[in-house]
């Protein structure tokens, strides 16, 4: 059974900008919908009408899970996958992508259709995890290199498909180290983290890196129509940076420092959502003041959110087994925004 270890120590937040000082501090009691039945949720997305779970299952037989309005189970569709974990991907226009070893599913959302859809096909390029967007599957793989009785990550590959024609090409990122975070789609572009950033893209696979200053690595991102937010990680054991970057450009906009672990990040065009080991941190998505830190209701025991949606104004959280009587679960958080700002009246 999946377990994980979750650290106990809790840094204190520590921001570049002194406006950051107008926040509030509140305690929510998430809404929980649980999936005892689940062996372990390994992904969440949606697909511009529904929400997808993917359920690890046992090492053959895998599923991916539709749910209703009311977040519980409409469908469930079988993978015959491999060993391999399940990873999710929905492309906004009625299709959900699922991966597991050297292929991908696509279903449809509307008929329940499935259509299997060969991978790249290398043995030693596992693929990591994925991304859809401009009509295509984006993949992200790792290769390895066998010296002995040892394997060490030699590069990395975005695979690009068609899933009408099942076309691929392929797009050498080089040495990107972690490559384990899932890949967005943004104003025609793909934006992968690791050692450094890789942003490819779509038509020419042409492919730009970066890194912001000061940082060694970058880990979870989001995206709104403005800018992409990264999780960027300083020295070893130092500070961690949320940073905004011009999709454009590729030029930092704003930046905050803090010391507290970031397990994952969510943004749409008016707040960018942190998620800590044990508070939630709300961000102005204009320029990354802190406007609220949330601490979910002691009852929830622990919380990790794996993967986040925002979704009709409330913000939910996959939250997969963590141990004895916590089930793999929905959180639903209403009323998490802060108060909009109040415009001063005129003199």
């Amino acid at each position: 059974m999946y377990s994980r270890l979750i650290s106990l120590a809790v840094g204190a937040w520590i921001l570049t900008n002194p406006a950051a000082g107008l926040s509030d501090t509140i305690t929510l009691q998430p809404k929980i919908f649980p999936f005892s039945s689940f062996t372990l949720i390994t992904g969440m997305a949606f697909d511009g009408k529904s929400i997808w779970l993917a359920d690890m299952g046992t090492q053959t037989v895998k599923q991916i899970v539709r749910l209703d309005a009311n977040y519980t189970v409409a469908q469930r569709v079988k993978i015959d996958g491999g060993i391999d974990g399940l990873m999710l991907a929905g492309d906004g226009n009625g299709m959900i992508y699922a991966a597991n070893g050297q292929t991908v599913w696509q279903v449809s959302s509307a008929t329940g259709a499935v259509k299997k859809i060969p991978g790249l096909g290398i043995d030693n390029c596992p693929q990591n995890n994925l991304a859809a967007g401009a009509s295509f599957i984006w993949v992200l793989s790792s290769c390895q290199v066998k010296n002995g009785s040892s394997s060490s990550v030699s590069g990395s590959l975005l695979l690009r498909i068609d899933p009408k024609t099942g076309e691929r090409n392929v797009a050498t990122l080089g040495l990107v180290g972690d490559v384990g975070n899932q890949p967005i789609f943004n104003k025609g572009k793909i934006w992968v983290g690791g050692d450094h950033g890789s942003v490819v893209d779509a038509n020419t696979l042409a492919v730009s890196t970066f890194r912001p200053d000061g940082t060694t690595s970058i880990g979870p991102s989001s995206a709104n129509a403005h800018a992409v937010y990264l999780v960027a990680q300083g020295s070893d054991k130092g500070p961690q940076f949320i940073v905004a970057i011009d999709p454009v450009t590729l030029k930092e906009t704003a930046r905050v420092t803090l010391d507290n672990f970031v397990d994952n990040i969510i943004a749409d065009d008016q707040n960018v959502v942190a998620f800590g080991q044990e508070q939630i941190y709300v961000l102005s998505a204009s320029d990354l003041t802190l406007q609220r830190v949330i601490t979910p209701s002691p009852t929830l025991i622990q919380f990790h959110a794996d993967w986040a949606l925002i979704r009709n104004g409330d913000l939910l959280i996959a939250d997969d087994e963590m141990g004895v009587d916590i089930p793999n679960r929905i959180l639903l958080f209403h009323d998490w925004r802060p108060p909009a700002a109040q415009t001063p009246a005129p003199k």
